[in-house]
This record gives structure tokens, sequence and C-alpha cells, in this order.
């Protein structure tokens, strides 16, 4: 009983930050919940495609080409890909209010922190207690707007799920080396 409720009020918290629409007749249409639901998990999974069936078929969506088709038994597909897309909640705003901002269709972007405001100063600060950095060459933030929604809703699943006072997250901090920095974001 206790894992469904945990597993309901996950599904609860995508719903409040994430939609599937799919496009009907020139118009986008929200996926029904358990569809939506099954597709972020596949989405998040880095799945290439989220799959269910229904009474009249087999149905995909393919992230790469953000489309749906349907499909028989056979695996044969039945249908022209019907275009998709993922909506987050942050579409209409919601992301942190420090945040530069980004162009429409960009997923990620590093900002360089200035040495001269707060951030990088409680940066810095913090990184040194943990670290006895000799010196520190520049500090960036990454933004990523899908990243950081999947964040919110697991932050709230485990604010929900744990008692007051418990510790759900810890900042920490990492070094690396320049030729790994494009594939760790």
């Amino acid at each position: 009983v206790h894992k469904e409720r945990q597993a309901e009020q996950y599904a609860e918290q995508i719903m409040q930050f994430v939609q599937w629409e799919f496009k009907d007749d020139g118009n986008f249409q929200v996926y029904p919940r358990d569809i939506t639901i099954l597709i972020e998990k596949a989405y998040t999974n880095k799945d290439p495609y989220a799959e269910w069936e229904e009474q009249d078929g087999k149905y995909r969506v393919t992230f790469d080409k953000m489309e749906e088709t349907s499909r028989d038994s056979f695996d044969t597909v039945l249908s022209q890909g019907i275009t998709v897309r993922r909506k987050l909640a942050s579409d209409d705003g919601g992301l942190p209010d420090n945040w530069a901002d980004m162009k429409k269709g960009e997923h990620f972007q590093l900002v360089d922190i200035p040495a001269t405001t707060q951030e990088y100063k409680d940066v810095d600060a913090n990184f040194r207690r943990t670290h006895n950095a000799n010196s520190i060459v520049k500090i960036e933030r990454v933004q990523n707007p899908s990243l950081y929604q999947q964040y919110m809703v697991k932050k709230k699943h485990m604010d929900e799920a744990n008692p007051a006072g418990h510790q759900n997250e810890r900042t920490l901090y990492h070094g690396t080396s320049a030729d790994t920095l494009k594939s760790i974001n």
C-alpha cells in the first residue's frame, strides 16, 4: 500500500511539471494521465521510445523523431507519424530567478558566473569548505530546464515521503578536466 501511495504521489507530481501532447487536426491535445506518465518515465530513462497498447492497437512515441505511430502485432507501422511534444510547466515560468534567458528550443546553457556576484562568492566559499582548492579558474552554472523540472518533481516527492527535518539533498562539488566538460553537460 505504501509503494502504491508513493507511485500515485509521484504520478501527480509528474502531471504538475510536464505534459505530453499529440497533434490532432492541427491542434495539440493532452495525452491521458496514464499515457503521459508512461511516456515521461521512458523519456527520463533515456529509452528510445515509449510503447503501450489500447483496444485498437499498439502505439509508440519515438523520442528522436518526436512522433507517435500505431503498429500491428507484427510491429508493422500502420499510421503516419503524428507530431508529439513535451511541454514543461517551466514553459510558462517556474525556473530559478537567477537563470539567464535561454533561446526557444535551447536544451541547456552554460553561464559564466562573474566573480563579483553573491552566487560566485557562495559557491566559492562552500567549495573551499569541502576541498583544499589552490585556485578556481571559473565557476559556471549549467542551466537545463528539463533536468531542473525532473529534479523538482523528485525533490517534492522526497519532501513528502520523508519526515520533516530529514536531509533529502546535499550540495556536492567536483572539479574536472577541460576535455570532459562537454560530455558531462
